[in-house]
């Protein structure tokens, strides 16, 4: 699963890079925090994490993206006390598959959810 925080360019520029690095590392406490003893997280770049969930089917890192989801909204905030989102992106390693390709799969569904969330904020 990929993960993306929401808005934290609007947060830099607003607040500055110092507070932008305070949400991120808030960020990744929650998915810590959310995640099994088994499973790995790390900051794929610029304001990505990914988590790598052995032995789960894709319903079950659904849930497991539900769990952030839901960590980071009820323990986040901005500077402003406002909560933090993330969009997350699943894709599931089957058969012969490149690692190349996993990732891209899930970079295509992660991209597809924030461009949904944009559509039902703005519409």
């Amino acid at each position: 699963a990929v993960f993306d925080v929401d808005g934290l360019k609007s947060i830099n520029d607003r607040f500055g890079h110092v507070e932008g690095d305070r949400c991120l590392v808030a960020v990744a406490e929650a998915i810590v925090r959310s995640i099994r003893a088994g499973d790995r997280a790390f900051r794929w770049g610029g304001d990505e994490f990914a988590i790598l969930l052995p032995d789960t089917a894709y319903e079950g890192a659904e849930a497991a993206a539900a769990t952030v989801y839901a960590e980071v909204m009820r323990t986040c905030a901005d500077a402003q006390g406002r909560p933090l989102s993330v969009s997350a992106g699943i894709a599931e390693a089957t058969g012969e598959i490149a690692n190349a390709e996993l990732v891209e799969r899930a970079d295509i569904e992660l991209m597809a959810r924030k461009r949904e969330k944009l559509s039902l904020s703005s519409g």
